[in-house]
């Protein structure tokens, strides 16, 4: 098949949402199919480029951005202009596309209601055969704690599903609530993270007296509670002094967290390391100790379900996580994974503590827990799943 991925995550260094399609893109090609990603917008930040290249091929992934320039404008007017602009040049440059070789599955990886309304449309031109849509979570401003969706949203989402041919949803919370919203029966298939275990190589010794404890995402205290892991650090420290932990990434809520570090006097423990790319990411888990996410329960959590994930069970390591949104439909306490109570600071404390004290107990659940990245969470079991899924419909 040929198939053209539509997105606006950065590519190929970006969230974790780039990281998804780059695992799901690589099975699908090692399936025989032509894969290509478009970018349809500007995503990197003039002080902070992390990809250089506006097109070329990573992982044997084609990929392109409509915009040759990359870089967002510093002005509110020009993103303003650059948005409509790009928007029309992705329409355009798909329906070029389709006529230089016909496009067999338009895949949208965006929840945003204009990209999914305009894209879906497509469905219509006798150059494309099938169009699904993909999606991680739960819809703004839902996702951030809000109640509803706007009217303009709520119709747009609704003539979209009826175009579309089916719906790819990471969690059944979120093809639920598509369904609810839809008076149209579309197909679905729920696909969790996805990952690419031979990436990470599995090693106990760190190689150095350091000890170091990790998380690697957002950092952004709704989404993944920030400040309950470093609060449950501080009590960990009153025990283990032996631990510094590691946070990897960047996010709205970088100088929220700095300042709560300084202020708690723990910032001889706490290490910012800011964002990194895919390869950094692997010898950073291969150094890592215990590996963390403390979310709580909310929208965000029920909704969507965590890439790193994936990333953290395919190290080896003893992975500490909260119950929250469907963990639990895959992990078992104390078996493939630490399970802790959402929202309780000492509980998550006492779980660091435990794991700290009992690490060659802890390094079976961990190694338990990378064989569900060779089954269950498999970038090409997965894409097994999506191909029979883009056939059948």
């Amino acid at each position: 098949m040929n198939i053209i991925i539509v997105c606006r995550f950065p590519f190929p260094n970006g969230y974790s949402g780039t990281n998804r399609i780059i695992s799901y893109s690589r099975g699908l090609i090692e399936l025989g199919n032509k894969v290509k990603v478009l970018i349809i917008n500007r995503t990197e930040n003039k002080n902070n480029i992390k990809n250089k290249k506006p097109k070329g091929i990573y992982n044997d992934i084609e990929f392109e951005y409509i915009s040759e320039n990359i870089v967002k404008p510093n002005s509110k007017i020009r993103k303003a202009l650059f948005l409509l602009q790009d928007f029309i040049k992705s329409y355009m440059r798909l329906i070029k596309l389709s006529k230089e070789l016909p496009i067999d599955i338009l895949l949208i990886s965006s929840d945003l209601c204009y990209d999914v309304f305009l894209f879906s449309s497509l469905k219509k031109s006798k150059f494309i055969n099938k169009v699904f849509w993909i999606v991680d979570e739960y819809p703004a401003p839902i996702r951030y704690g809000g109640k509803s969706i706007s009217f303009i949203s709520l119709f747009l989402y609704k003539l979209s599903l009826k175009k579309i041919n089916g719906l790819i949803s990471m969690t059944k919370a979120v093809r639920d609530f598509y369904k609810k919203i839809s008076d149209f029966n579309f197909p679905s298939l729920i696909m969790p993270m996805t990952v690419e275990p031979e990436r990470f190589i599995y090693s106990r010794d760190n190689q150095q007296n350091l000890k170091i404890i990790t998380y690697i995402g957002n950092l952004e205290i709704y989404k993944d509670s920030l400040d309950i892991l470093i609060e449950a650090f501080s009590l960990f420290c009153k025990e283990r002094t032996d631990y510094k932990l590691w946070l990897v990434g960047e996010g709205k809520d970088m100088q929220i967290l700095k300042h709560k570090v300084d202020q708690m006097r723990l910032s001889d423990y706490i290490v910012f390391l800011g964002s990194k790319t895919r390869e950094e990411i692997e010898k950073i888990l291969s150094l890592s100790n215990i590996l963390v996410l403390s979310r709580t329960k909310n929208k965000r959590s029920e909704g969507g379900f965590p890439t790193k994930l994936g990333e953290y069970l395919a190290s080896g390591k003893p992975v500490i996580i909260t119950n929250v949104g469907e963990i639990s439909d895959y992990l078992t306490d104390k078996v493939n994974a630490f399970i802790v109570e959402p929202n309780n600071i000492e509980a998550f404390a006492n779980c660091l503590l435990y794991v700290a004290n009992h690490y060659d107990e802890a390094i079976k659940v961990g190694l338990e827990g990378k064989k569900l990245t060779e089954s269950v969470f498999n970038y090409k079991t997965q894409a097994i799943r999506m191909y029979e899924f883009f056939k059948e419909v």
